[in-house]
């Protein structure tokens, strides 16, 4: 059964609400006060080619130019907090997606999160923003079918996954990570090598994946090749 879960971190919500400062001789500076409870994981988006989605937690960071005013480790945001009346970047993104992290070459990798957006604070006006944080790679996910599972020997059990030139293997359960280069991939091919509890191994013919648009392989979205007895591997985007 093919399920598709959309990985997008939704939900920054911004509220900022003007006030003054204590005075001090000849000036008065304004404040916004700036919400950051409503910061919320957002569900996984998931493509069936039957995967779940693992929330990921959410760095937050606010900038006033190229000066790092608060960041907060996930989790440990403030309910609000104070801030000069002005314009702001506010970035979210998780360990993955922190910027200038290298991305690993080998390994299964993990998803990767990141956005960023401006807002101006004005004194008297109460603005809310929504900020989608998207995934910006995909994966693949290996499953057996949950009925025949406990059949095969789970670690000689592999599925190859090829995709933009990189190839990775997995066992059922594990989600493997790609990143599209500047020409994107439009497909990935996979492999079945299963041994079942008696020792006896066989394997499925290679095969390849396309979404039924002709289009790149869309990112943010994770794959789940499923392998069942009677149908062999399936994929689909529905």
């Amino acid at each position: 059964m093919i399920k598709k879960l959309l990985y997008t971190l939704s939900v920054l919500a911004l509220v900022l609400t003007a006030c003054t400062q204590d005075e001090t001789p000849g000036t008065t500076e304004a404040f916004g006060t700036l919400a950051l409870d409503g910061i919320r994981p957002a569900k996984a988006e998931v493509t069936n080619v039957n995967t779940r989605a693992v929330s990921e937690g959410l760095y937050v960071e606010i900038l006033q130019g190229d000066s790092l005013i608060h960041r907060y480790e996930p989790g440990q945001a403030p309910e609000s907090v104070k801030l000069p009346v002005g314009t702001y970047a506010v970035r979210a993104y998780n360990e993955a997606g922190r910027p200038g992290a290298q991305q690993p070459t080998d390994g299964l990798g993990s998803p990767r999160y990141y956005a960023e957006t401006t807002i101006g604070i004005t004194e008297g006006v109460t603005q809310t923003l929504r900020l989608e944080v998207p995934m910006l790679n995909l994966g693949v996910r290996f499953a057996l079918d949950e009925a025949i599972a406990g059949w095969f020997q789970q670690e000689q059990t592999v599925l190859t996954i090829q995709l933009g030139g990189v190839e990775k293997q997995l066992h059922p359960g594990e989600t493997a990570y790609f990143e599209q280069g500047e020409t994107p991939a439009t497909e990935f091919t996979y492999t079945l090598v299963a041994v079942n509890l008696d020792g006896e191994s066989f394997d499925e013919p290679a095969a390849t994946y396309r979404p039924t648009d002709g289009g790149a392989l869309p990112t943010g979205t994770v794959y789940a090749v499923e392998y069942c007895v009677n149908d062999g591997l399936k994929v689909s985007n529905n």
